[in-house]
């Protein structure tokens, strides 16, 4: 029993374990930083898969930044209930918001204290009488009259501190709310009915995009190469992003979820308790149960959407890590395409000007006169740029890119060559289509 009496102890010292509201807009900022990665996945989505990708990270994103700020407004209720101070930065404010908090705290305690004597005055009353019960009856009501001031009090503290807490310039909920309007998406929902946006499924804009064309030569290839060498790098970044939000909601989550088990294990405790206690601890009992209570529910209304966020983290990078695997695949392939394609080029291009250099010493050795050898050599240049530049097989994309000096060449009336002989008689012409 002492053991659980130190346990209640504890748990009514620090019951909801909440985080600062500076962690909290930190948080919030993280996420906001987070959701907006979304952009530059936006720019990778090239084909028809990767917006498949998008779309599903785009929802999830969504959902887990609303469920941030869900976070964010009941931990600032919850911290508007209890009066801390907001969180502006202002010593001097805190310093007053804390003697509010204490003097709350003083009257609160005055109303309970007063309250209790109250019920044993009333116990006293139904046994009393003649003149005792005449003076009981007086100090009731002079009684009953202390604690209506005090309640008053009470709630005009409680009324300031709320004003503190929440709605007072800077405030913990206003700065949510200046957050919020950052975002379009998240303000469009809140406009509409408050109590269909945690629930409810969040619609987003689907984006369409058409198919990407194969790339068809070497150049297509490189530039390929490099489009989807950036998209698995904008996918790595994405994933450590989400690790490092999933860190800071987590580092929140724990300590939520061990005040929770401990009350639930008191809650336990106490209902083994009762069956062995007699009026009096089962009246103390039941009031220990009902503040159980409140905490847990309290600390629900922080764990669940901590709880949904860390599911749907869970999808979000399992859809990231496919989306990675799909880009890491085609990169493979398109690298392993363009090995193929330039070492089929070189192969060609070596066996084209191994010939090429064949022809020249051929026409050297056995042909004797220089005209002659000027048309062998003419004619070996044509054939040599026709071979290059009408090489389909080998890099069909890219071919029109490299012919563009052959067909300069035709301009400057380089391919078409008059060879006469020497009579005058015979005239040759050269041309390469």
């Amino acid at each position: 029993m002492l053991a659980a009496a130190v346990l209640l102890i504890l748990l009514q010292a620090q019951p909801a374990a909440l985080p600062s509201p500076q962690d909290t807009l930190a948080y919030l900022n993280q996420a906001i930083d987070w959701y907006r990665q979304l952009a530059v996945e936006e720019g990778i989505a090239t084909e028809t898969a990767d917006v498949r990708f998008f779309n599903d990270s785009r929802q999830a994103a969504k959902q887990i930044l609303q469920l941030a700020f869900d976070f964010a407004r009941a931990e600032a209720k919850l911290l508007s209930a209890k009066g801390a101070p907001a969180a502006t930065g202002d010593i001097s404010a805190s310093t007053e918001a804390q003697a509010l908090m204490q003097a709350t705290a003083s009257t609160d305690a005055e109303v309970r204290d007063s309250k209790t004597e109250m019920e044993g005055l009333k116990r006293k009353l139904e046994t009393a009488q003649g003149k005792d019960r005449k003076e009981l009856q007086a100090t009731i009501e002079e009684l009953q009259s202390e604690i209506n001031l005090a309640e008053t009090r009470a709630e005009t503290f409680h009324g300031i501190l709320q004003f503190v807490g929440e709605g007072g310039p800077g405030g913990l909920t206003a700065q949510i709310d200046e957050l919020q309007k950052s975002i379009p998406e998240l303000e469009a929902e809140a406009s509409k009915t408050p109590g269909a946006q945690t629930n409810a499924p969040i619609s987003v804009p689907t984006v369409v995009q058409a198919n990407r064309s194969q790339p068809s030569g070497i150049l297509d290839l490189v530039t390929s190469l490099l489009a989807l060498r950036r998209k698995v790098h904008t996918l790595d970044q994405t994933i450590e992003l989400t690790d490092a939000l999933g860190t800071t909601s987590l580092k929140f989550r724990e300590p939520l979820l061990n005040n929770l088990k401990a009350a639930a294990q008191r809650g336990e405790e106490l209902a083994k308790a009762a069956d062995t206690s007699d009026a009096a601890q089962l009246a103390q009992e039941k009031r220990d149960l009902d503040a159980l209570t409140v905490t847990f529910k309290q600390l629900s209304t922080l764990v669940v959407p901590l709880g949904r966020q860390t599911i749907l983290f869970d999808s979000y990078k399992r859809n990231l890590a496919r989306w990675r695997d799909t880009a890491q695949s085609e990169y493979s392939d398109e690298l392993r395409s363009l090995t193929v394609r330039v070492s089929a080029l070189g192969l060609a291009l070596a066996v084209v000007f191994v010939l090429a250099e064949i022809w020249r010493k051929a026409t050297f050795r056995y042909v004797k006169d220089i005209r002659r050898r000027h048309q062998f050599l003419l004619l070996r240049r044509i054939v040599l740029w026709c071979a290059i530049g009408n090489n389909d097989r080998v890099w069909p994309g890219d071919r029109d890119r490299l012919t563009g000096n052959l067909r300069r060449f035709d301009h400057g009336g380089n391919r078409r060559r008059a060879a006469e002989c020497h009579s005058g008689r015979c005239r040759l012409f050269l041309s390469c289509r």
